[in-house]
């Protein structure tokens, strides 16, 4: 699931970015008047492609975070176990810290 979310959302910025390269190119092509509104059109997609980025974002974090509640869920005790095997990890590295920083 999430290899195809980052796949979307690549797609998507990788389309508003050649927007906004030929908007920029058109702007550098161009003089005066006909200029400002290429880089006012690159600055619009600008505009939308970070909009647009901020909305899948929500979208992906909600449907990712409501993916691993349901996992959690059906899988409490493996849950329970990753949670003690990673807090013994952190409690490893931050003793292992402090006798480095005593020797």
């Amino acid at each position: 699931m999430a290899r195809s979310l980052i796949k979307s959302v690549a797609s998507d910025l990788e389309t508003n970015l050649k927007e906004i390269t030929r908007n920029l190119k058109t702007a550098t092509a161009k003089s005066g008047d006909e200029a400002e509104e290429a880089i006012a059109r690159a600055a619009e997609a600008l505009s939308q492609a970070a909009q647009q980025l901020t909305v899948q974002a929500k979208e992906q974090s909600k449907a990712l975070a409501k993916g691993a509640t349901e996992t959690v869920r059906k899988h409490p005790a493996a849950t329970a176990t990753a949670v003690a095997v990673a807090a013994a990890a952190l409690v490893s590295l931050l003793v292992a810290r402090q006798r480095a920083k005593k020797d």
